[in-house]
């Protein structure tokens, strides 16, 4: 019973992310996403509250994949932080080229509701940046980046504003920019930075016990945005 209850669930999202993903979340009604899912309405109201907690919930099932592996994420000593974005602007270079590419799924929410700051989906789109921002810092820290938090701000900036761009662009280029922008500011932080030796590295054992690396989790993200 539970797990037909389970199935019923995800059905819903499915179906849900789907129709969000092509129509915008405001466009598309409860009576839209239960008849693409062959479902009642009472169905529906089993499994979430309203629209807002669907939302909510898709954005999650999103999220719950990239916080998965943040939090296996160690340090890495056989690819750099600046390989690792650079593959992940190239990624996102790629997905730009697309006419049809619609960017971040957590900015279209958030920009779709932007009057609604406490908005549950609004919310999620937040903690998912601010969740990148941290594992950004932290990776900085470790490649004896300083000051990380401000480095990783600005790295945000060019994220965002590489997806941005490309979106209303379409053109590569602008993304592929943002990506060699990355790079060269990690580059000037580490040559400011004192170099005491106190670079965390992770041992032979940790990399073979399946942590991601830097490399992985920025392709990841790279991923999550289309």
């Amino acid at each position: 019973m539970r797990g037909d209850r389970r199935d019923t669930r995800e059905r819903i999202l499915r179906a849900a992310t789907q129709l969000f993903d092509a129509n915008g979340v405001r466009l598309v009604s409860i009576d839209v996403i239960t008849a693409h899912a062959n479902l009642s309405k009472r169905t529906f109201y089993c499994h979430f509250r309203s629209k807002d907690d669907l939302i909510a919930a898709c954005l999650r099932n999103q999220d719950n994949a990239i916080s998965e592996t943040f939090d296996l994420l160690v340090s890495a000593t056989d690819i750099s932080l600046e390989q690792g974005l650079w593959e992940m602007f190239g990624r996102l270079a790629r997905l730009a080229s697309h006419k049809y590419w619609k960017g971040c799924g957590f900015a279209r929410a958030a920009f779709e509701l932007a009057g609604l700051p406490g908005h549950p989906a609004v919310v999620m789109a937040r903690n998912h940046r601010n969740q990148l921002e941290t594992w950004l810092g932290r990776e900085l820290l470790r490649a004896n980046v300083v000051p990380a938090d401000i480095c990783a701000r600005r790295l945000m900036i060019l994220i965002d504003g590489a997806i941005t761009l490309g979106v209303i662009h379409h053109d590569p280029d602008y993304v592929t920019e943002a990506g060699r922008m990355a790079v060269e500011l990690i580059g000037r932080y580490r040559a400011a930075a004192p170099c005491d030796g106190t670079v965390q590295s992770r041992s032979p054992a940790q990399r073979e016990g399946g942590c991601a690396t830097p490399s992985e989790v920025c392709s990841l993200v790279a991923e999550a945005q289309g």
